[in-house]
């Protein structure tokens, strides 16, 4: 009954010694959102017959990228031209760098950011 045991026991710590590598692994692969600062909303330099990507494209110190396409992408449509604090996400399509742009805060030049009355 004891050797039947030991030998379970055994068998379950050499099964979790391969697993977890394996799930740590998992984790580590996922990308992660980048926080971009001081990002111009311009209009895409060329259009996209596909429907995969938006019609403005986000322009930093690193070059000009596309977005992808979806709800908040709409919303920055009307305030090409503007600076804008920006939290997304890299991907690749077709071989380019794209952006996938999750939340997105438009920046008026000149304005000095709020401090709160506890500071």
């Amino acid at each position: 009954m004891k050797r039947n045991f030991f030998v379970c026991l055994v068998i379950f710590i050499v099964a979790l010694a391969l697993a977890l590598p394996a799930v740590a692994q998992e984790k580590k692969d996922k990308p992660k959102a980048e926080k971009i600062k001081n990002a111009l909303i311009v209009k895409a330099a060329q259009p996209d017959a596909s429907g995969k990507f938006s019609t403005i494209a986000i322009q930093t110190d690193k070059g000009t990228f596309p977005v992808l396409r979806n709800a908040i992408a709409k919303k920055m449509e009307p305030h090409v031209g503007a600076r804008a604090e920006l939290e997304a996400m890299p991907k690749e399509v077709d071989g380019k760098k794209v952006y996938e742009v999750w939340t997105f805060s438009r920046t008026i030049e000149g304005e000095k950011p709020r401090r709160l009355p506890s500071e």
